[in-house]
């Protein structure tokens, strides 16, 4: 705890699917669950919540490495 109070904490949000956009697969559009074009390029994960499939998006690769523990790699 630091002086003002403030402590660290992990937070633990629900399991989601994942796959990583493959150099070959180029940039990929899909419609965001708000109803817009969303681009994921080569690098970029796009997740989905394995209880609502519309519930998909991208995270830009950078973001995903530094914010997301993957529980089972890629063959």
């Amino acid at each position: 705890m630091d002086a003002a109070g403030w402590r660290p904490h992990r937070p633990r949000g629900v399991e989601m699917r994942y796959l990583v956009v493959r150099e070959a697969d180029g940039s990929v559009t899909f419609t965001a669950p708000w109803g817009e074009p969303m681009v994921a390029r080569p690098g970029d994960a796009i997740v989905r919540s394995p209880q609502d499939p519309a519930d998909t998006y991208r995270i830009a690769a950078a973001a995903f490495a530094c914010t997301y523990e993957i529980l089972q790699p890629a063959p």
